[in-house]
C-alpha cells in the first residue's frame, strides 16, 4: 500500500514537473525494493533518483549502501565497486572529519572486492582504514571494520587472524 502511495507522489510530481519530489519518491521506492529482495528494481529507482536529484553519500549514505548492496546481490560487484569507490571519494572530500562514514564506505568496499576476487586490494583499502580508525572513537564503526578484517582474512585462509578480528568485533 505504501509504495502504491509513493508511486502515485511520484507520477504526480513527475507530471507537475517537481523532479525534486520524483526523485525522493523514486529513492523511497528503490529502498522499499531493496528491503523487500527486489535488486534488480531497487537498482533501477535508486540510480533513477540519483540521476534526476544528485545527493551526497555523506547526506544519504543508506541510499549509496543500499545501491552498493543491491548490485552485489545481482551478481554484479563490479557495479558495487564504482558505486563504493565513489561514495568513499566523495565522504573524503566533503566531509574529511567524517571518519565513521569513511570506515562504513571503505568496508562496504571490501566487501565487494572480496566476492571480485581481488582479496590484495580489499586487504589494501580495509589497512588503510585501520589507520584512521584510531583516531576514530565510533565503536559499531569499529566493529565494521573488524568484521571486515574478519571475513578477508578467513578467505584468505588465515582462520588465526579471522578469529582474533572477530573477537575484536564481539568485544566492542
Amino acid at each position: 500500500e505504501a509504495e502504491a502511495k509513493l508511486e502515485t507522489l511520484r507520477e504526480e510530481a513527475i507530471t507537475a514537473g517537481d523532479s525534486l519530489a520524483a526523485a525522493r519518491a523514486n529513492i523511497a521506492l528503490g529502498l522499499a525494493a531493496a528491503a523487500a529482495g527486489r535488486n534488480a528494481d531497487a537498482i533501477d529507482r535508486l540510480e533513477s533518483g540519483l540521476e534526476m536529484a544528485p545527493i551526497s553519500p555523506s547526506g544519504r549514505p543508506d541510499v549509496y549502501a543500499t545501491l552498493g548492496r543491491a548490485y552485489a546481490a545481482t551478481s554484479r560487484p563490479d557495479k558495487a565497486v564504482e558505486v563504493f569507490e565513489r561514495s568513499l571519494d566523495e565522504v573524503e572530500q566533503d566531509a574529511p572529519e567524517d571518519i565513521a562514514a569513511q570506515i562504513r564506505f571503505t568496508t562496504y568496499l571490501s566487501f565487494a572486492l572480496t566476492d571480485m576476487g581481488d582479496l590484495d586490494r580489499a586487504q589494501s583499502v580495509l589497512d588503510a582504514a585501520l589507520e584512521k580508525a584510531d583516531a576514530m572513537t565510533d565503536a559499531y564503526s569499529r566493529v565494521r571494520l573488524y568484521w571486515g578484517l574478519a571475513r578477508l582474512n578467513d578467505l584468505q585462509g588465515r582462520p588465526a587472524a579471522a578469529l582474533d578480528y572477530v573477537r575484536r568485533a564481539i568485544a566492542l
